[in-house]
């Protein structure tokens, strides 16, 4: 059975992944403790559901907006975050605390030895829920942050791998155009993304992470052969090759995880 943050996963949307992708790189960039990042994700999928309630962007009863809900200036509310996306600024205050974001900030906290992400979420968030509220997200959290730190949480972080391999091994070839970039992209997207869906939580990361890298290896291999088909107009041989190897990974994978 697949564990519970294994089907919110699933059922996270781009633009929620796009949005934890944007509050875990703050923490990142801030040297946030493992919880204190936790906390943040709990927090956005209870304030907003990461960006996905269709009222994030509009002012709710009290003035509050934006992924994290900081103070709009209206309703009552303090004008704190006058634009509803700046999702960065939220995230930097929810870390260090102030406009609106209380108890000196997650990073403070989990400084100061509190242990639970959905306690350091309701205090930060001063909501007034209970810090379970926030803690059911806990087990999603912990899985994007394995991804973020992996590369994998995103398709656009996914594709700037693939890139990557690519530029390795093939150098000049990738002048013929960024099309091929987004098309090798797209192949890897579509085959991560399936077994990350399929696998994700079901054996253990490290077996999850290796099959990952092997469909970033096949892609980048197609990327290169892309380049050469287009430089010497003779196609790309390996294209149905590669699609065919990520579903070999994938079905072997998914055939560990049985």
């Amino acid at each position: 059975m697949a564990s519970t943050g294994a089907q919110q996963y699933r059922d996270l949307s781009d633009v929620q992944k796009e949005n934890a992708q944007i509050l875990l790189q703050v923490g990142k960039n801030l040297n946030a403790p493992q919880v204190a990042m936790e906390a943040i994700i709990c927090a956005g999928m209870g304030e907003s559901s990461l960006g996905a309630d269709p009222s994030t962007y509009q002012p709710n009863s009290a003035g509050y907006w934006g992924v994290l809900q900081g103070g709009s200036g209206q309703n009552g509310s303090a004008r704190n975050f006058p634009d509803a996306h700046n999702t960065v600024g939220m995230a930097r205050h929810f870390f260090q605390g102030g406009l609106g974001f209380q108890a000196g900030g997650a990073i403070a906290l989990a400084h100061g030895g509190e242990t639970d992400p959905g306690t350091i979420a309701t205090k930060v968030e001063a909501s007034g829920e209970p810090g379970s509220y926030y803690g059911q997200y806990q087990q999603l959290a912990q899985g994007l942050i394995v991804l973020f730190h992996d590369g994998f949480l995103t398709s656009k972080s996914i594709i700037t791998q693939v890139e990557g391999i690519a530029k390795a091994g093939a150098g000049d070839i990738l002048s013929v155009g960024g099309d091929v970039l987004g098309a090798a992209g797209s192949v890897a997207e579509s085959i991560a993304g399936d077994i990350i869906n399929d696998v994700w939580g079901l054996i253990g990361p490290e077996v999850e992470k290796a099959a990952l890298y092997v469909v970033l290896a096949i892609a980048g291999v197609w990327l290169i052969a892309e380049g050469v088909g287009r430089l010497t107009g003779v196609g790309n041989p390996v294209s149905a090759a590669a699609r065919a190897g990520g579903r070999v990974v994938k079905g072997a994978a998914v055939g560990a995880a049985a």
